[in-house]
């Protein structure tokens, strides 16, 4: 394997760990096995070389990514905005030291203890405001008697959930996404749902106050943890704080985050290996040689070919035996491109020799690894018609007048020969076989020496004799 590889397959694996992490949190779970499915078909194709089957699932892959992404470009947008914001630092730390933390302690344990429902929502990286519906903007700092009365029951609103950052109330009355999982007791409620809901969907800590029971859930991370102690709160909290504050040792922050999720991870890297091996892994190399033509491009149209050293040109090649017997039933050609040639002599080098292979397909050599092409700058001319005649027409017989369509021809001429008088000579026309009743023939042009025919033109000119009687 090369270095490439391991990157590829690296990043590959990380798309595909974020790519299930999000699809196996959502209700969108029918579209991940449905494409576990068509992946699992596509790989048995592969390997036993099913070429319908894989061409069919090729159209299939294409018309899904299309539909997916017309039908789900919503959370989409939200899942790419989760995975940039992984990769990001934290702005704006909350800060919890001091009495704010204790503040935000003591406010939850009173709603509880008062069985006041309640959602507290502290966002991390991702912005849960793409996530949620609702909402009123309200900037002001945490303040125990205005939480009360934001979340009591006989007020509109208190169903929402709370937006709490940088140590300020920022927004109220939010709708969170509920949950759709089975994860979930029958027991609780809709806060609750709502709560894990919004972890699947984004990074934050979200504190749940149950109103029939009077305990506090913390929702994170796709998980709800039901009735937590005071301790185990302000260790939550703490840990929130060194999250968004300092970093932590660099050894012990990389230590966690591959512990995290590692089954998945591992799962996202099996993915990735299987995917390089069955669509890019080739065990053989195979060396071969073509023999491919050489066709000109962009050709001005003043320029005219005089003549081509070789057109013909033996290329050396070597890649996956699979992709090499692939090629061989592809007509290949070497292009030359003629835009920059000049009057006379140009000679193209293999450095200008164009071919159209794929990227894991490497050439050799050439032979010849050079052409030679002589060019003559061309212009284009009306020349007239000149009919060549032998023989003679019988005594009895005279020739008033012949008519000859077309009189003229258009021709490319060299530009050494412009100033002169030209004229285009016909075959030799037998005066002998013409009569009243034999004076219409076609016959061809006889080109002089460097010239030419424009493409439009054909060779060929109608003559046509009025032949009549002598008077006796």
């Amino acid at each position: 394997m090369r270095v490439n590889d391991f990157i590829d397959i690296w990043l590959f694996s990380i798309f595909v760990y974020y790519s299930l992490k999000y699809l196996t949190a959502k209700p969108q779970r029918p579209i991940l096995t449905f494409l576990g499915l068509v992946s699992s078909f596509s790989f048995i194709s592969k390997v036993f070389n099913l070429t319908l089957i894989s061409e069919l699932l090729k159209m299939l892959f294409t018309v899904l990514l299309i539909v997916i992404a017309i039908i789900f470009q919503r959370d989409i947008r939200r899942f790419l905005e989760q995975l940039s914001s992984n990769f990001s630092r934290s702005s704006n730390p909350l800060d919890l030291r001091g009495e704010v933390k204790a503040q935000l302690i003591k406010i939850l344990k009173n709603l509880a203890s008062k069985k006041v429902g309640a959602i507290l929502v502290l966002p991390r990286k991702s912005p849960v405001m793409n996530v949620i519906t609702g909402g009123k903007p309200l900037y002001t700092k945490l303040d125990e008697g205005l939480i009360e009365s934001i979340f009591d029951s006989r007020t509109p609103g208190h169903d929402g959930a709370m937006i709490i950052e940088n140590g300020y109330i920022t927004t109220i009355s939010c709708q969170l996404p509920l949950s759709k999982g089975t994860r979930l007791s029958l027991n609780l409620g809709t806060r609750h749902s709502a709560a894990l809901g919004l972890s699947e969907r984004a990074d934050c800590l979200t504190f749940v106050v149950s109103e029939e029971r009077g305990t506090i859930s913390i929702a994170e991370n796709s998980r709800l943890i039901y009735d937590v102690s005071e301790k185990f709160l302000d260790l939550k909290l703490t840990h929130y704080l060194k999250a968004k504050g300092k970093k932590e040792n660099t050894r012990r922050h990389w230590l966690a985050y591959i512990n995290t999720n590692l089954y998945l991870k591992s799962f996202a890297l099996l993915i990735a290996l299987l995917t390089w091996a069955v669509n890019i892994y080739e065990p053989g190399i195979s060396y071969t040689s073509f023999m491919m033509p050489v066709e000109v491009r962009s050709l001005r149209p003043e320029f005219v070919i005089k003549g081509m050293s070789d057109d013909i040109v033996k290329v050396t090649l070597s890649g996956p035996s699979s992709y090499v017997s692939q090629l061989k039933k592809k007509t290949q050609k070497i292009l030359l491109d003629f835009s920059e040639v000049k009057d006379g002599k140009t000679v193209f080098s293999s450095s200008d020799f164009h071919l159209n292979l794929p990227k894991n397909i490497t050439v050799h050599g050439y032979q010849p690894n050079t052409i030679t092409a002589w060019l003559s700058v061309y212009k284009k001319k009306k020349v007239p018609i000149l009919l060549k005649t032998k023989g003679k027409l019988d005594p009895s017989l005279a020739i008033s007048n012949i008519h000859i369509k077309p009189k003229e021809k258009n021709l490319s001429i060299p530009l050494s020969m412009d100033r002169e008088s030209l004229t285009i000579p016909t075959e030799v026309v037998d005066l002998n076989k013409i009569n009243q009743g034999n004076n219409y023939i076609k016959i061809k042009v006889a080109l002089p020496e460097k010239m030419r025919l424009d493409t439009e033109e054909s060779d060929l000119v109608e003559v046509h004799f009025d032949v009549t009687e002598k008077a006796l």
